[in-house]
């Protein structure tokens, strides 16, 4: 799951079209760049200085200002979050442990039905399916039992 990626050789025409995406992008980028350099170079000197100045103003002002509003912080940013719980049948817990009465029972229940199908031939295949496909469902089931202090006995 965690291994190293298999360096795959890319299909020919996943090629052709990167290829095709960036040669489409890159004329736009060319294009865009030389009509701000026609822009630019239509400018005084002055002009040039005055743009740059502007925009340096703005910059630094937008930068002082979210720096004291961290700093001060007058202002907090709240985050509106709702919380959906989900709906349990019996909200009744067992005296002593934290799992809901619903929740001990069936896993009562479960561990009942895995001892009864070891009582026939068919059963017992179904359980060894069930274990082959599940390796660690009785020790789940166990550590669960010992979590939880739950008799050992079936009801």
């Amino acid at each position: 799951m965690f291994g190293r990626r298999k360096d795959r050789p890319a299909k020919a025409w996943e090629e052709k079209v990167s290829v095709k995406i960036f040669r489409v992008l890159y004329r736009l980028q060319c294009r865009w760049a030389a009509w701000m350099d026609a822009r630019v170079n239509r400018l005084s000197g002055k002009a040039k200085m005055a743009l740059l100045l502007a925009f340096s103003l703005l910059m630094i002002s937008i930068s002082v200002l979210v720096a004291l509003t961290a700093v001060t912080g007058k202002r907090k940013i709240s985050i509106d979050t709702k919380l959906h719980l989900p709906h349990l049948e019996d909200h009744q817990q067992q005296p002593g442990t934290g799992l809901p009465v619903a929740v001990m029972g069936r896993i009562k229940r479960y561990k009942a039905y895995l001892d009864s199908l070891g009582t026939t031939a068919t059963g017992q295949k179904t359980r060894d399916s069930l274990l082959r496909a599940r390796p660690g469902l009785l020790d789940s089931i166990r550590s669960l039992e010992k979590v939880y202090e739950l008799p050992k006995t079936n009801q």
